[in-house]
C-alpha cells in the first residue's frame, strides 16, 4: 500500500510540475512576441525599450531587423546621414508579431524671415506680431514687409497670444495687460497685486485664466474673473485649452516634502489631478492630449485621463526637448537643440523635419493661423545672432535671394545699417540711418549689396527712421 501511495504521488508530483513548467511557459509565451523591422538597406536601425519596467533593451541591425521581445514600449529610430524617424511600439497583450516597413522622408527647406530679435510670436497670413527681446515692446511685421512698433507705451517679460488681434502681456512687476488690436490696458484681476506670484494663460477663444498664489480664476478681457480652482502650491504654472486650463505644480514651495503635481481644470471648477513632474506642460487645443516637458529635457503626452504617457522620441544623442508646440490635435512639433522634430499620435511616429543653418539653437516656436508654415527663432551658440525662420508643410517655394541676404545681413556700417525682411512678397532691404543721411542711403545700400553679389533688382529698400 505505501509503495502504490509513493508512485501516485510522484506521478500527481510529476503532473503538477508539468502543469506548472507549461503554465510558466504559456506566461512568458503571452508575455512576448518578435518586432521586426525594414527600411533601406544603408539605414541604421535602433530599437530600445522605453517603458514597462523590466530590464533594458537595445538592439541595432542595417537595413532590417528582427527581435524577441518581452511586453513593454519601445521605441525604434531609423537613421541615415541626415535625417531620423521613430516609431513608439506599445507591446502588451498577449503573444504578437509587428512588422513596420519605415522609410526617411526628406527634410523640409528652411527660408529666412527676418534678422530680429523676436520672442512670444504669433503669426498669420497678413502679419507676425512678435515681442522684441531687445526693448520689451511689441512690433509688427505686415504683408508688404513692413517693420514697425505698434506699441511702445508698456514694456512686457512675456506676452500670450489668442491670436494677433488679443494677447496678454506680464510686465516685470508682474502686473498683466490686455492687447487688443494694439491698444494696451489693465487688466481687470480680482486681486490686488503685492506679496503674490501671479500666473496667466490665455485660450484659442480668449478665455483668460489667471492665478495669484495658489487661486486660479477664469475670466475675460472685461474682468468678471471667478475662482475655480485652488493649487497645491503657491506659484502654478498655467496652460489653457478650449475648455480647459492645465495648472501645474511643477516647481514646489520650498521646505514642503509635497510631489509636484498637475491638474486639469475646466470652467466649472471640476478638476482631475495627478502626480507628474512637470517643467512645462501644454494642451492640445481641444483639450484631449497634454504634453509635459519635466527637468531633464524628457517629453511626454498624457491623455486627458491624465494616463497612458507616452514618450517623445529625440536623436540617439539624448537631446533635451524644448518648445514643444501643438500643429493640430494629432500632430505637435517640438525642438531637440538645432533641430526640429513633429510626432503624430495617430501613428505613434516621431520624424526630424529640418536641421536649422549652421546648427543655431531654436529658442521658439509658432504655429501660423492656418497651419502652413511654424515660425521658429533661433540664435548661435554665444546666444547672439537672433533670427526668424520658418519652414513650410505644403512644399512653399523658399527663396534664394532670401537665403543670400541672411548670409551677409546684418551689417553695420558708420553711415548706416542693412537689415532684411522677407516675411511676404518681394524681400525688403531695411536701411536704418545712424547720422540721418537720406539723401544718398538707398544709393550707398544698393553699391554695397551689389558688391557682395546681390541682385538689387530683385529687393525693395525702406529707410528706417532712428
Amino acid at each position: 500500500m505505501n509503495v502504490y501511495l509513493t508512485k501516485r504521488f510522484y506521478v500527481f508530483a510529476g503532473l503538477g510540475l508539468v502543469v506548472i513548467l507549461f503554465l510558466v511557459w504559456l506566461t512568458v509565451y503571452l508575455s512576448s512576441g518578435k518586432i521586426v523591422i525594414t527600411s533601406n538597406k544603408s539605414n541604421t536601425i535602433v530599437l530600445q525599450k522605453t517603458g514597462g519596467g523590466g530590464v533594458a533593451f537595445t538592439k541595432t541591425g542595417m537595413g532590417s531587423l528582427s527581435a524577441n521581445v518581452k511586453h513593454g514600449q519601445y521605441t525604434v529610430t531609423i537613421k541615415n546621414a541626415s535625417q531620423t524617424s521613430a516609431k513608439v511600439i506599445d507591446f502588451y497583450g498577449g503573444h504578437k508579431t509587428f512588422r513596420y516597413s519605415i522609410y526617411l522622408s526628406k527634410l523640409l527647406d528652411v527660408e529666412p524671415v527676418a534678422d530680429q530679435d523676436a520672442a512670444d510670436m504669433v503669426v498669420n497670413n497678413d502679419e507676425l506680431v512678435y515681442l522684441n527681446a531687445d526693448d520689451n515692446n511689441i512690433y509688427k511685421i505686415d504683408s508688404s514687409n513692413n517693420l514697425d512698433v505698434i506699441n511702445a507705451s508698456q514694456n512686457f517679460q512675456v506676452i500670450k497670444w489668442a491670436d494677433t488681434s488679443f494677447g496678454i502681456g506680464q510686465t516685470n512687476n508682474e502686473r498683466l495687460y490686455a492687447i487688443n488690436n494694439g491698444s494696451v490696458s489693465l487688466l481687470d484681476v480680482p486681486f490686488n497685486y503685492g506679496g503674490k506670484s501671479v500666473s496667466f494663460a490665455i485660450s484659442p477663444t480668449q478665455q483668460i485664466y489667471v492665478s495669484y498664489g495658489p487661486s486660479v480664476y477664469i475670466g475675460s478681457q472685461n474682468g468678471n474673473f471667478k475662482k475655480i480652482y485652488t493649487a497645491t502650491t503657491s506659484s502654478p504654472a498655467l496652460s489653457a485649452g478650449s475648455s480647459l486650463v492645465d495648472v501645474a505644480d511643477g516647481t514646489l514651495d520650498q521646505g514642503t516634502a509635497q510631489k509636484p503635481e498637475i491638474a486639469l481644470v475646466n470652467t466649472s471648477g471640476k478638476y482631475i489631478r495627478k502626480v507628474i513632474d512637470s517643467q512645462s506642460s501644454i494642451l492640445s487645443p481641444n483639450g484631449k492630449y497634454l504634453a509635459v516637458e519635466d527637468e531633464s529635457g524628457i517629453a511626454e503626452i498624457y491623455n486627458s485621463d491624465l494616463e497612458n504617457p507616452v514618450t517623445l522620441p529625440t536623436p540617439l544623442n539624448n537631446s533635451i526637448i524644448s518648445h514643444v508646440t501643438w500643429l493640430n490635435d494629432d500632430t505637435l512639433l517640438y525642438s531637440c537643440g538645432d533641430q526640429l522634430w513633429e510626432y503624430s499620435l495617430a501613428q505613434h511616429k516621431g520624424e526630424l523635419l529640418a536641421n536649422m543653418p549652421l546648427n543655431w539653437q531654436i529658442t521658439g516656436l509658432a504655429i501660423n493661423q492656418d497651419g502652413t508654415y511654424v515660425y521658429l527663432t533661433t540664435s548661435d551658440s554665444n546666444g547672439n545672432n537672433q533670427v526668424i525662420w520658418r519652414i513650410g508643410f505644403n512644399g512653399q517655394k523658399v527663396s534664394a535671394l532670401a537665403n543670400q541676404l541672411q548670409d551677409i545681413l546684418p551689417i553695420y556700417d558708420q553711415q548706416f545699417q542693412l537689415s532684411y525682411i522677407n516675411f511676404s512678397g518681394t524681400p525688403v532691404v531695411d536701411i536704418g540711418e545712424i547720422y540721418g543721411v537720406t539723401q544718398n542711403a538707398q544709393q550707398l545700400a544698393t553699391q554695397v549689396l551689389q558688391n557682395l553679389g546681390v541682385d538689387t533688382s530683385q529687393v525693395s529698400f525702406s529707410i528706417v527712421a532712428q
